[in-house]
């Protein structure tokens, strides 16, 4: 149980105090923008390539006038930067006996998201596509606010002592989380499917549209399930949660690539391909399962091949091993 607290209060320093950390562990360095949270990681062998990796974008970082050029390769929970679309900014501590109502709207708000894709799905089969993409507009608004209030109530309870209601929260939000997150990516594909029987050029324009939107906000419900399970010790469904993300990234690169948008779009679609399997493979190894890990990692250099060095990582564990069971 005390290794379990132990890995839940990381956990929850790198939801909520990722800020905080980089800004000052990194005042006096080049390019103080950039921290891949490399200490977090559970192996040194990640650790080494994480700092070799984030040496590298800090030097171009500063040829760049200080402004980072590169995201961060693999990493820890509280990198920055990174493609992702979840944003940790700093929450409040809630009063003591405000804790529950606000659980209570967090969780109604999962009924909403609910209500509002059936909305949605009216809306864009009336081609209503101008209230559609306000709807959206909404929802992906609406997301942002239930997982900063999900993260007050988990941190609120935590701060007063009471870390069964912190984990067990985030065990439902976790669930209602992905079960949101396929929702909005069964939909989005569901609309993608429709394309190429469409003769009507304008609705097909405004379906493509809709159904980036909803990707990316399916992507970003995925990252919420990931680090709600995170947050509740679950690390194999937050590993699933994140390789459940990088499938919507695929979809979305694959479309853009499609529709002939700008290389600059495309690739970072890829490099967010990339970080949510490198958040899946750290998960997989808190979870214990080292060949899901390597998996991951292996997968995420056909989006970002110059990352080819990571697989090596794997190798010289292996090796390490090997050798300590040699040693006499």
């Amino acid at each position: 149980m005390t290794q379990f607290k132990c890995l839940l209060t990381l956990v929850l320093i790198g939801l909520l105090g990722s800020q905080v950390v980089a800004q000052e562990s990194n005042t006096q360095e080049l390019c103080p923008q950039i921290n891949c949270d490399c200490s977090s990681l559970p192996e040194a062998s990640w650790v080494s390539a994480c700092e070799s990796h984030q040496q590298l974008i800090k030097k171009r970082c500063a040829i760049n006038n200080n402004t980072p050029t590169d995201f961060c390769s693999i990493h820890g929970p509280a990198a920055t930067p990174l493609p992702l679309t979840v944003h940790l900014d700093e929450v409040k501590i809630l009063p003591e006996a405000e804790i529950t109502a606000t659980h209570k709207k967090a969780a109604t708000m999962y009924w909403a998201a609910h209500t509002d894709l059936k909305t949605l799905k009216i809306k864009v089969g009336n081609l209503q596509v101008r209230e559609a993409l306000n709807l959206l507009k909404i929802m992906d608004h609406n997301l942002d606010g239930m997982f900063a209030q999900q993260r007050q109530v988990t941190l609120s309870w935590w701060v007063y002592e009471n870390s069964d209601e912190a984990v067990e929260s985030w065990s439902m939000y976790a669930e209602d989380s992905l079960k949101m997150a396929e929702n909005f990516y069964s939909y989005a594909q569901e609309i993608s499917e429709q394309l190429p029987n469409m003769q009507n050029p304008a609705a097909s324009s405004a379906y493509r549209v809709i159904a980036m939107r909803l990707y990316r906000l399916a992507g970003k419900a995925y990252e919420v399930a990931g680090y709600a399970y995170a947050g509740a010790g679950d690390h194999r469904g937050a590993a699933q949660a994140w390789v459940k993300g990088s499938t919507v990234s695929r979809a979305v690169m694959l479309a853009k690539t499609n529709s002939g948008a700008e290389l600059t779009h495309i690739n970072f679609y890829q490099h967010q391909a990339a970080s949510r399997l490198h958040r899946a493979s750290y998960h997989w190894m808190m979870a214990s399962d080292p060949e899901k890990a390597k998996s991951s990692l292996t997968e995420s250099q056909q989006f970002v091949p110059e990352e080819n060095s990571l697989s090596k990582l794997f190798e010289v564990q292996e090796s390490s091993a090997e050798n300590a069971l040699l040693a006499p």
